[in-house]
């Protein structure tokens, strides 16, 4: 939960733009089916945490040399 609330503005930040790609994908691929379109509300969801992470260690807290 600490490392969450620790990243929680990098997800903020990315997050509509991983919903839009996931979106755009499943909209193209399976634009009628529900289980796809579940499938990809779970990727979303998964993918903006990862974005978020990553963004959260090589952007917002850079390691100092």
């Amino acid at each position: 939960m600490s490392f969450l609330s620790r990243i929680s503005y990098s997800v903020f930040v990315i997050h509509y733009a991983v919903i839009l790609a996931v979106s755009a994908v499943v909209h193209r691929h399976w634009p009628a089916s529900p289980i796809a379109n579940a499938a990809g509300m779970a990727a979303a969801w998964l993918l903006s945490l990862c974005a978020g992470a990553l963004l959260h260690r090589y952007v917002e807290s850079p390691q100092r040399a």
